[in-house]
This record gives structure tokens, C-alpha cells and sequence, in this order.
């Protein structure tokens, strides 16, 4: 009997125990991952300057503020076709004009990303340059890669860099 109690008090202790000693994965893409806390270009690696950091932090205050009213309406747009595909009977006509206005302003907000992109690589020197991994867009990767969204795919890059601060 005492044998019996002392095996199941053993299976009750390591099971209450082991979500304590449970490690975490090694996902990149976890919430508190240390690789998704700081932003590529804020690595010690890069060698940035303090003042290299702060006019990429303008940058990206200018990039928000310009492409905020795009991002809207694009999202817009978006539940605009979903709803109008959903319908039991679609418009043809009409879903065809949504999607052009969804492409025209997709491509609006892809023009301005590359554009802040460039101004951001002529920050930076071309060894610092080198040393930037690859996909390290500068906070300006809008529509492709992985953002606070933790996934893969158009839109996901939103909010990258954000609050970042120079120290």
C-alpha cells in the first residue's frame, strides 16, 4: 500500500512539476524572442551612429504620418472586396473597380516604401552596409516579410521600428 501511494504521489509531483521546467521554443517569431525585440539596424554589429539612428527614427516618423491615410484605405478596400465577393450575388463590374482601387493604392504605398528605403541606405556607410543581414529593410519593408503580425505575406510589415530609441 505505502509502495502504491508513494508511486502515485511521485506522478502527481512530476506532473505539477513540469510545466516549470517546460523551455520554451526556439521560435523566432515568439512574443518575448530576444531576435524580434530590437530591429536589425539597431544591432551593435552595424557600428551606427547615434545620429544615424535618430534621422532613420525621423524617417520613420515621416514614413507613418505619410502612408497612415494610405494604409486606411487600403484596409478599407480590402473589407470593401471581401464583402462584396461574400455577397450572394457578386458584381462583377463593381468588384473589378474595388480591386483596381485596392492595386493602385497598393502600389502607392510600395513606391513610398522603397523610396524611404533608399533615403535610409544613404544614411549608412557601404561597410555598414555589408553588415545589415539580409531582408533588413530598415523599417520600411511594407508588404513583404515579417512584422509584429508574426506572419508571412502583403501587410504584415506594419509597425516595424516603431518606438525605436536612440540611446
Amino acid at each position: 500500500m505505502i509502495k502504491k501511494s508513494f508511486i502515485i504521489f511521485g506522478l502527481i509531483i512530476l506532473f505539477a512539476a513540469s510545466p516549470v521546467f517546460a523551455q520554451r521554443g526556439d521560435n523566432p517569431g515568439r512574443r518575448n524572442s530576444p531576435i524580434s525585440d530590437s530591429p536589425c539596424w539597431t544591432k551593435p554589429y552595424l557600428e551606427a551612429t547615434p545620429e544615424q539612428l535618430k534621422t532613420l527614427e525621423n524617417l520613420h516618423r515621416s514614413f507613418y504620418k505619410e502612408i497612415s491615410d494610405l494604409r486606411n484605405q487600403h484596409m478599407n478596400l480590402r473589407y470593401e472586396l471581401r464583402s462584396l465577393l461574400d455577397s450572394s450575388k457578386p458584381d462583377r463590374r463593381m468588384i473589378l473597380e474595388k480591386q483596381n482601387q485596392f492595386s493602385g493604392i497598393q502600389k502607392k504605398m510600395d513606391e513610398i516604401s522603397i523610396q524611404y528605403f533608399l533615403k535610409a541606405r544613404a544614411l549608412f556607410t557601404p561597410d555598414q552596409l555589408s553588415k545589415l543581414p539580409s531582408g533588413c529593410y530598415l523599417g520600411f519593408n511594407y508588404g513583404s516579410g515579417k512584422g509584429w503580425d508574426r506572419g508571412m505575406g502583403k501587410g504584415k510589415g506594419y509597425g516595424r521600428g516603431i518606438g525605436t530609441t536612440v540611446k
